[in-house]
Protein backbone atom coordinates (compact mmCIF):
# COMPACT_ATOMS: atom_id res chain seq x y z
CA UNK A 1 0.00 0.00 0.00
CA UNK A 2 2.93 2.68 0.98
CA UNK A 3 6.49 2.05 0.02
CA UNK A 4 7.43 4.15 3.22
CA UNK A 5 5.91 4.16 6.63
CA UNK A 6 7.71 6.51 9.74
CA UNK A 7 6.52 5.12 12.78
CA UNK A 8 6.34 8.16 15.61
CA UNK A 9 6.86 7.21 19.05
CA UNK A 10 7.53 3.74 20.53
CA UNK A 11 5.11 3.83 23.11
CA UNK A 12 3.01 0.66 24.30
CA UNK A 13 0.36 1.11 21.42
CA UNK A 14 3.15 0.93 18.86
CA UNK A 15 5.28 -2.11 20.35
CA UNK A 16 1.39 -4.25 20.57
CA UNK A 17 -0.79 -3.28 17.87
CA UNK A 18 0.99 -1.20 15.13
CA UNK A 19 4.17 -2.33 14.45
CA UNK A 20 3.85 -6.38 14.69
CA UNK A 21 1.12 -5.95 11.42
CA UNK A 22 3.56 -2.83 9.71
CA UNK A 23 6.54 -5.40 9.60
CA UNK A 24 4.49 -7.82 8.28
CA UNK A 25 4.41 -5.46 5.13
CA UNK A 26 6.84 -4.72 2.21
CA UNK A 27 6.90 -1.18 3.36
CA UNK A 28 10.08 0.58 4.89
CA UNK A 29 9.80 0.89 8.10
CA UNK A 30 11.61 3.71 9.98
CA UNK A 31 10.64 4.31 14.03
CA UNK A 32 11.31 7.45 15.51
CA UNK A 33 11.91 7.20 19.13
CA UNK A 34 13.33 10.80 20.48
CA UNK A 35 14.26 8.71 23.63
CA UNK A 36 17.22 7.16 22.36
CA UNK A 37 17.76 5.13 25.98
CA UNK A 38 14.57 3.28 24.17
CA UNK A 39 16.93 2.24 20.91
CA UNK A 40 18.58 -0.72 22.18
CA UNK A 41 15.38 -1.86 23.42
CA UNK A 42 14.02 -1.10 19.89
CA UNK A 43 16.29 -2.82 17.67
CA UNK A 44 16.27 -6.27 19.95
CA UNK A 45 12.28 -6.85 19.66
CA UNK A 46 12.70 -5.31 15.82
CA UNK A 47 15.75 -5.85 14.31
CA UNK A 48 15.02 -5.50 10.76
CA UNK A 49 14.01 -1.83 11.06
CA UNK A 50 16.11 1.76 10.90
CA UNK A 51 15.24 3.25 14.25
CA UNK A 52 16.09 7.31 14.80
CA UNK A 53 16.01 10.35 17.15
CA UNK A 54 15.05 12.89 14.35
CA UNK A 55 11.99 13.20 11.74
CA UNK A 56 13.26 12.56 8.30
CA UNK A 57 12.70 14.46 5.53
CA UNK A 58 10.25 12.34 3.45
CA UNK A 59 11.03 10.15 0.24
CA UNK A 60 9.81 11.92 -2.83
CA UNK A 61 7.36 9.62 -2.83
CA UNK A 62 3.36 9.76 -2.98
CA UNK A 63 3.64 6.47 -1.05
CA UNK A 64 5.45 7.51 2.25
CA UNK A 65 3.00 8.05 4.96
CA UNK A 66 3.84 9.07 8.76
CA UNK A 67 2.00 7.29 11.90
CA UNK A 68 1.92 9.86 14.81
CA UNK A 69 1.65 7.14 17.87
CA UNK A 70 3.44 9.94 20.05
CA UNK A 71 1.55 10.99 23.79
CA UNK A 72 -1.52 13.45 23.08
CA UNK A 73 0.24 16.46 24.26
CA UNK A 74 2.86 16.26 21.88
CA UNK A 75 0.58 15.40 18.40
CA UNK A 76 0.23 18.82 17.17
CA UNK A 77 3.66 19.93 17.46
CA UNK A 78 4.85 16.26 15.88
CA UNK A 79 1.73 16.80 13.23
CA UNK A 80 3.17 20.23 11.98
CA UNK A 81 6.81 18.85 11.52
CA UNK A 82 5.74 16.00 9.88
CA UNK A 83 4.03 18.00 7.11
CA UNK A 84 6.96 20.51 7.17
CA UNK A 85 8.69 17.88 5.94
CA UNK A 86 6.85 16.14 3.15
CA UNK A 87 4.93 13.24 4.63
CA UNK A 88 1.35 11.70 4.73
CA UNK A 89 0.19 11.63 8.35
CA UNK A 90 -2.15 9.54 10.00
CA UNK A 91 -2.82 10.70 13.51
CA UNK A 92 -3.10 8.33 16.21
CA UNK A 93 -5.18 11.09 18.59
CA UNK A 94 -6.66 14.37 18.73
CA UNK A 95 -4.78 16.26 15.78
CA UNK A 96 -4.54 19.52 17.07
CA UNK A 97 -5.20 21.02 20.44
CA UNK A 98 -8.29 23.72 18.49
CA UNK A 99 -10.04 24.23 15.54
CA UNK A 100 -7.71 26.91 14.71
CA UNK A 101 -4.62 24.69 15.04
CA UNK A 102 -6.60 21.94 12.78
CA UNK A 103 -7.01 24.84 10.29
CA UNK A 104 -3.64 25.75 10.07
CA UNK A 105 -2.11 22.14 9.89
CA UNK A 106 -4.09 21.63 6.98
CA UNK A 107 -3.06 24.57 5.11
CA UNK A 108 0.41 23.11 5.72
CA UNK A 109 -0.63 19.88 4.42
CA UNK A 110 -2.34 21.59 1.28
CA UNK A 111 1.56 23.91 0.91
CA UNK A 112 3.48 20.61 0.92
CA UNK A 113 1.41 18.68 -1.01
CA UNK A 114 0.21 16.43 1.57
CA UNK A 115 -2.70 15.11 3.47
CA UNK A 116 -3.16 14.78 7.52
CA UNK A 117 -5.96 12.59 9.04
CA UNK A 118 -7.33 11.77 12.21
CA UNK A 119 -7.97 8.99 13.93
CA UNK A 120 -10.46 7.28 15.34
CA UNK A 121 -11.18 4.94 13.02
CA UNK A 122 -14.58 2.82 13.49
CA UNK A 123 -14.12 0.06 15.63
CA UNK A 124 -17.71 -1.95 14.47
CA UNK A 125 -18.51 -0.51 10.97
CA UNK A 126 -21.24 -3.07 10.72
CA UNK A 127 -23.10 -1.48 13.47
CA UNK A 128 -21.85 2.15 13.05
CA UNK A 129 -24.02 1.19 8.95
CA UNK A 130 -27.02 0.32 11.14
CA UNK A 131 -26.81 3.51 13.03
CA UNK A 132 -26.91 5.49 10.01
CA UNK A 133 -29.27 3.62 8.06
CA UNK A 134 -31.68 4.04 10.52
CA UNK A 135 -31.51 7.94 10.45
CA UNK A 136 -31.79 7.99 6.83
CA UNK A 137 -34.84 6.42 6.92
CA UNK A 138 -36.11 8.00 9.82
CA UNK A 139 -37.54 4.74 11.49
CA UNK A 140 -36.52 6.28 14.91
CA UNK A 141 -38.71 9.39 13.69
CA UNK A 142 -37.41 12.92 14.58
CA UNK A 143 -34.96 12.72 16.70
CA UNK A 144 -34.97 13.83 20.33
CA UNK A 145 -32.11 12.45 22.46
CA UNK A 146 -28.72 10.84 21.79
CA UNK A 147 -26.84 9.50 24.46
CA UNK A 148 -23.64 8.18 24.74
CA UNK A 149 -20.64 6.47 26.27
CA UNK A 150 -17.26 5.12 26.43
CA UNK A 151 -16.00 3.44 29.85
CA UNK A 152 -12.73 1.69 29.79
CA UNK A 153 -9.96 0.66 32.51
CA UNK A 154 -8.12 3.95 31.93
CA UNK A 155 -4.41 3.63 32.29
CA UNK A 156 -3.85 2.34 35.54
CA UNK A 157 -6.43 -0.30 35.11
CA UNK A 158 -3.46 -2.68 36.18
CA UNK A 159 -3.27 -1.19 39.70
CA UNK A 160 -0.09 0.98 38.33
CA UNK A 161 0.67 3.38 35.70
CA UNK A 162 3.41 3.59 33.39
CA UNK A 163 6.27 6.29 34.07
CA UNK A 164 5.55 7.25 29.69
CA UNK A 165 1.72 7.02 30.44
CA UNK A 166 2.06 9.35 33.73
CA UNK A 167 0.88 12.92 31.53
CA UNK A 168 -2.43 10.99 31.27
CA UNK A 169 -3.40 11.74 34.98
CA UNK A 170 -1.64 15.28 34.87
CA UNK A 171 -3.34 16.67 31.83
CA UNK A 172 -6.56 18.45 32.39
CA UNK A 173 -8.79 16.95 29.46
CA UNK A 174 -6.42 13.92 28.57
CA UNK A 175 -9.54 11.55 29.89
CA UNK A 176 -11.57 13.15 27.01
CA UNK A 177 -9.11 13.33 24.53
CA UNK A 178 -8.21 10.13 25.10
CA UNK A 179 -12.04 8.69 25.20
CA UNK A 180 -14.39 11.34 23.50
CA UNK A 181 -13.74 11.15 19.65
CA UNK A 182 -15.19 7.96 19.79
CA UNK A 183 -18.03 9.07 20.56
CA UNK A 184 -18.05 12.56 18.90
CA UNK A 185 -16.79 11.55 15.56
CA UNK A 186 -20.30 8.57 14.44
CA UNK A 187 -21.84 11.26 16.03
CA UNK A 188 -20.75 14.08 14.18
CA UNK A 189 -20.68 11.63 11.16
CA UNK A 190 -24.30 10.94 11.62
CA UNK A 191 -26.20 14.22 12.41
CA UNK A 192 -23.44 16.97 11.26
CA UNK A 193 -22.35 19.89 13.63
CA UNK A 194 -22.62 18.87 17.78
CA UNK A 195 -22.88 22.94 19.32
CA UNK A 196 -22.99 24.42 22.33
CA UNK A 197 -20.86 21.43 24.42
CA UNK A 198 -19.89 21.78 27.91
CA UNK A 199 -18.16 19.27 30.26
CA UNK A 200 -18.44 18.94 33.39
CA UNK A 201 -15.98 15.88 35.77
CA UNK A 202 -16.47 14.06 38.87
CA UNK A 203 -13.49 14.55 41.69
CA UNK A 204 -12.61 11.47 42.20
CA UNK A 205 -8.44 11.17 42.47
CA UNK A 206 -7.34 7.95 44.08
CA UNK A 207 -3.63 7.22 44.86
CA UNK A 208 -1.71 5.44 41.67
CA UNK A 209 1.53 3.74 41.75
CA UNK A 210 3.59 4.15 39.60
CA UNK A 211 5.42 1.41 37.88
CA UNK A 212 8.96 0.33 38.76
CA UNK A 213 9.17 3.02 41.34
CA UNK A 214 8.27 3.64 44.82
CA UNK A 215 6.22 6.96 43.89
CA UNK A 216 2.73 7.06 44.28
CA UNK A 217 0.92 9.94 42.12
CA UNK A 218 -2.67 11.43 42.24
CA UNK A 219 -4.57 12.06 39.54
CA UNK A 220 -5.05 16.26 39.07
CA UNK A 221 -8.20 15.51 37.38
CA UNK A 222 -11.12 13.32 37.74
CA UNK A 223 -11.95 10.02 36.51
CA UNK A 224 -15.09 10.70 34.70
CA UNK A 225 -16.86 13.13 32.66
CA UNK A 226 -19.55 14.03 30.81
CA UNK A 227 -20.58 16.54 27.86
CA UNK A 228 -23.61 17.76 26.92
CA UNK A 229 -24.43 19.58 23.87
CA UNK A 230 -27.16 20.08 20.87
CA UNK A 231 -27.62 18.45 17.86
CA UNK A 232 -30.65 20.20 15.58
CA UNK A 233 -33.51 20.14 17.89
CA UNK A 234 -31.80 17.42 19.86
CA UNK A 235 -30.20 16.96 23.44
CA UNK A 236 -26.64 15.05 23.08
CA UNK A 237 -24.84 13.55 25.93
CA UNK A 238 -21.70 12.03 26.26
CA UNK A 239 -20.38 10.13 29.28
CA UNK A 240 -16.29 9.16 29.45
CA UNK A 241 -14.59 7.27 32.60
CA UNK A 242 -11.91 5.39 33.35
CA UNK A 243 -12.98 2.49 35.60
CA UNK A 244 -10.41 0.51 36.73
CA UNK A 245 -12.56 -2.38 37.68
CA UNK A 246 -13.60 -3.00 34.14
CA UNK A 247 -11.91 -5.24 32.15
CA UNK A 248 -13.95 -5.06 28.36
CA UNK A 249 -13.94 -1.50 26.70
CA UNK A 250 -17.76 -0.56 26.30
CA UNK A 251 -18.77 1.93 23.12
CA UNK A 252 -22.15 2.94 23.02
CA UNK A 253 -24.77 4.85 21.65
CA UNK A 254 -28.26 5.36 22.16
CA UNK A 255 -30.57 7.32 20.26
CA UNK A 256 -34.03 8.36 20.94
CA UNK A 257 -36.58 8.85 18.66
CA UNK A 258 -40.24 10.39 18.49
CA UNK A 259 -41.46 6.30 17.27
CA UNK A 260 -39.09 4.56 18.88
CA UNK A 261 -35.39 4.36 20.66
CA UNK A 262 -32.22 2.02 19.42
CA UNK A 263 -28.70 1.30 20.95
CA UNK A 264 -26.22 0.51 19.26
CA UNK A 265 -22.90 -1.24 20.36
CA UNK A 266 -19.83 0.14 19.00
CA UNK A 267 -17.22 -2.04 21.14
CA UNK A 268 -14.26 -3.51 19.53
CA UNK A 269 -15.17 -7.51 19.54
CA UNK A 270 -12.52 -9.87 20.70
CA UNK A 271 -12.93 -13.33 20.66
CA UNK A 272 -10.14 -15.19 22.02
CA UNK A 273 -7.64 -12.72 21.71
CA UNK A 274 -8.75 -12.09 18.35
CA UNK A 275 -10.14 -8.65 17.57
CA UNK A 276 -12.74 -7.99 15.53
CA UNK A 277 -11.08 -5.22 13.20
CA UNK A 278 -7.48 -4.51 12.50
CA UNK A 279 -6.97 -0.72 13.67
CA UNK A 280 -4.04 -0.38 11.63
CA UNK A 281 -4.75 -1.57 8.53
CA UNK A 282 -7.96 0.89 8.98
CA UNK A 283 -5.64 3.83 9.57
CA UNK A 284 -3.81 3.09 6.68
CA UNK A 285 -6.72 2.97 4.20
CA UNK A 286 -8.50 5.70 5.58
CA UNK A 287 -5.36 7.85 4.99
CA UNK A 288 -4.71 6.33 1.43
CA UNK A 289 -9.12 6.92 0.81
CA UNK A 290 -8.26 10.69 2.08
CA UNK A 291 -4.95 11.04 -0.12
CA UNK A 292 -6.80 9.83 -3.23
CA UNK A 293 -10.80 11.08 -2.51
CA UNK A 294 -11.01 14.84 -2.34
CA UNK A 295 -14.77 14.77 -1.22
CA UNK A 296 -14.00 12.30 1.11
CA UNK A 297 -11.01 14.26 2.16
CA UNK A 298 -13.16 17.54 2.61
CA UNK A 299 -15.51 15.98 4.79
CA UNK A 300 -13.11 14.24 6.91
CA UNK A 301 -11.69 17.79 7.93
CA UNK A 302 -14.70 19.18 8.81
CA UNK A 303 -15.84 16.53 10.39
CA UNK A 304 -12.44 16.09 12.69
CA UNK A 305 -12.66 19.80 13.02
CA UNK A 306 -16.06 19.61 15.16
CA UNK A 307 -15.00 16.89 17.10
CA UNK A 308 -12.06 19.18 18.19
CA UNK A 309 -14.61 21.91 19.35
CA UNK A 310 -16.65 19.28 21.13
CA UNK A 311 -13.95 18.21 23.41
CA UNK A 312 -12.37 21.77 23.77
CA UNK A 313 -15.34 23.02 24.30
CA UNK A 314 -14.83 26.10 21.99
Amino acid sequence: MFDYVLVLGFGRIAEVLYIPWLIQLKSKIIICEKDVGRHTYIKKIVPNVEVSDYIPVAPQSYHGIALNLTPVFAHESTNRELLEKGWNVFSEKLAANSSTAWAELLSIAKQNNCTIVSAPVSANQTEEDRMLLDIRNESLGEIVEVHCQFIGGGPARRGFIQVQREWMLKNEDALRVDLAPYLLTPVVKAFGAIKEVIWMSNRYYPDVVVENTDRIIKPEYGSSEVGIGVINHSIATFLVSYRPNVKDVTTKIEIIGTKKGSCYDLSEKVSEGVHSFNRVQAALELLKECIEEERVYQNHQQVVSNVISCIKGE
